[in-house]
């Protein structure tokens, strides 16, 4: 019988290539829109889900790696890395909101 940490583990995995497979649908489902209809909005909306696609990426890779066991050179094995991870993207993307404040937009 499968251990807990084996079925957390499991899911982890199943989770991630879920968020993957639809931030990628998404995209084409977005372009093919924009092809059959012209709208800008639709085009733009799959630019933004480029970005989204990319995060999901690295969620995948992230939590594959984050799962591998402690060895000689890294006491806890790769579990700091999401943290890791997650304050690169923060301080490299600022978010939705400082963005269009600093501009003045109402969102």
């Amino acid at each position: 019988m499968a251990s807990q940490g084996d079925s957390d583990a499991a899911l982890r995995h199943l989770a991630s290539s879920v968020v993957l497979g639809a931030a990628l649908v998404l995209i084409v489902v977005k372009i093919w829109g924009w092809v059959a209809t012209g709208s800008m909005a639709l085009l733009t909306s799959a630019a933004d889900g480029v970005v989204d696609l990319l995060a999901a990426t690295a969620t995948f890779f992230g939590v594959r790696f984050a799962e591998r066991p402690a060895d000689a050179g890294h006491r806890f094995g790769g579990t700091a890395c999401p943290v890791s991870l997650a304050s690169l993207w923060n301080s490299v993307v600022p978010n939705e909101d400082v963005k269009c404040g600093a501009v003045g937009y109402d969102v």
